[in-house]
């Protein structure tokens, strides 16, 4: 290599190397390149007009939305994935959310109990609520149908509880060509006349493609 290709390789080099070192600082700084998006599961209280202002998450913060969120039924409760920035001071910008089915724990009569296998990803506690996520087996075009079935009530020798149900899933012959996300939430609070907090416990039994599954929560309010 002779001197002047040397002193252009030189000069390319420095420059793709400033380059990399003023990207990195712009990727350090946390001015105004992103916002701190985040993605949570909440409840979302409209009023009369079908209108809401605030949102509450599973910790039980409540936060004001900066753009009420209007055109929804009146006097309901949305369960939502919520995808929003923290604005500080109890304030939130809600970005997006995604309703999702909320499911009450009930004894359902006996041609409405089935369970077609599906595959669950996780099972988690999150505030008055089980969060279920799902990998579906359908089409675009399929309905799929849920509920949530008591199918026992364990009295134990030591006086706690365990209230046995069973996710319930109709497939409603819907194809099974391809896969794709569902998230669910199943209530807790309607339990507490049958759950003791601290002493008792629920068992959800979901049927997958490898045979039944048992996730197991201690009950608290």
């Amino acid at each position: 290599m002779n001197l002047s290709r040397l002193q252009s390789w030189l000069l390319a080099t420095g420059l793709c190397l400033c380059a990399v070192v003023f990207l990195a600082a712009c990727r350090e700084d946390d001015g105004s390149w992103s916002p701190p998006y985040r993605q949570d599961f909440a409840d979302l209280t409209t009023d009369a007009t079908g209108a809401a202002s605030a949102m509450v998450l599973d910790t039980d913060a409540r936060l004001s939305l900066t753009s009420p969120v209007t055109g929804l039924r009146p006097d309901t409760v949305y369960r939502i994935r919520a995808l929003y920035t923290d604005e500080g001071n109890g304030h939130a910008h809600l970005t997006d959310f995604v309703p999702l089915l909320a499911l009450d724990v009930r004894q359902l009569a006996a041609h409405l109990v089935k369970a077609d296998p599906l595959e669950p990803v996780s099972c988690t506690r999150s505030g008055h609520y089980l969060n279920l996520c799902l990998s579906l087996r359908g089409t675009n075009e399929g309905i799929h149908a849920f509920g949530c079935h008591q199918t026992d009530y364990v009295r134990h020798d030591d006086g706690s509880r365990t209230l046995h149900a069973l996710l319930v899933h109709h497939q409603n012959n819907d194809p099974a060509h391809y896969s794709r996300p569902v998230y669910l939430s199943i209530r807790l609070s309607p339990l507490a006349d049958l759950l003791q907090s601290g002493r008792d416990s629920m068992a959800l039994h979901i049927v997958s493609f490898n045979g039944e599954r048992v996730y197991r929560f201690a009950y608290t309010e």
